[in-house]
C-alpha cells in the first residue's frame, strides 16, 4: 500500500509519522530521490521509500522547471506536496506544483484542514518559493517527531478521558437511596 491509495483519510499522527520516516530515510541515505505518493510505501507502522519511476510536475519543486534535477532542497518541497496529498486527498496548486509556483511565485501557499493545523507552518517551511527558505530535512525530520510524540499523548488523554467512570454525585445517589431494592412477585 502507498500514500497514493490512503491520501485524504489520514490522521494527523500518521502524516507526522510518513515525515519523520522519510525524512529520517533521506537524511541518512544522504542519496538524491525523484518523490512521488506512490514512491513511500507503508508496511506495517512504518513508512518505506523506494525509488519513484515518475515523478509528474505536480510533485516537482519549482526550481525543477528548468531542470529535471533533484537536490536535497527540492525534494523537501516534494515532501511538502505529498504531505498535502496525504493529508487532504488533493494536489498543491491544483496538481500543476512547482511548475505553477514557478510562474507565480508569490501565490499563496495552502493550508491544512482544520483538524491538522499543526501541520501548516511545516508544510510552508517545505512549499517556500526560494530552496535556501526551506526547512532542512532534518530539521523537519526531528520536528515531525516531536510533534508525533505530541499527537500520541494527546491521543492517549483523549482515550483516559473518554472512559466512562462513575461520578462522584452518582456514588453518592446509589449510597443514600432510600429504599432497598425488593423483588416483586408476579401475579397470576
Amino acid at each position: 500500500m502507498t500514500i497514493s491509495d490512503i491520501a485524504g483519510f489520514c490522521p494527523e499522527e500518521a502524516i507526522w509519522k510518513m515525515l519523520g520516516d522519510v525524512g529520517r530515510f533521506l537524511t541518512n541515505d544522504g542519496q538524491v530521490y525523484a518523490l512521488c505518493p506512490d514512491a513511500v510505501i507503508i508496511d506495517g507502522d512504518a513508512f518505506l521509500v523506494e525509488r519513484c519511476e515518475y515523478a509528474g510536475e505536480e510533485y516537482r519543486a519549482p526550481e525543477q522547471h528548468a531542470s529535471q534535477q533533484a537536490d536535497k532542497e527540492s525534494m523537501v518541497w516534494t515532501l511538502g506536496a505529498i504531505t498535502y496529498y496525504m493529508a487532504t486527498g488533493h494536489m498543491v496548486f491544483g496538481g500543476h506544483g512547482g511548475a505553477y509556483q514557478h510562474l507565480h511565485p508569490t501565490v499563496p501557499l495552502p493550508v491544512m484542514p482544520k483538524a491538522m493545523q499543526a501541520l501548516t507552518e511545516v508544510l510552508h517551511r517545505c512549499l517556500t518559493y526560494h530552496p535556501s527558505e526551506r526547512i532542512e530535512l532534518k530539521a523537519l525530520t526531528e520536528w515531525a517527531e516531536r510533534e508525533r510524540a505530541a499527537c500520541v499523548t494527546r491521543r492517549r488523554e483523549t482515550e483516559e478521558n473518554n472512559i466512562r467512570r462513575p461520578s462522584v454525585r452518582s456514588t453518592d445517589q446509589m449510597e443514600n437511596w432510600p429504599e432497598e431494592m425488593i423483588e416483586i412477585a408476579e401475579e397470576t
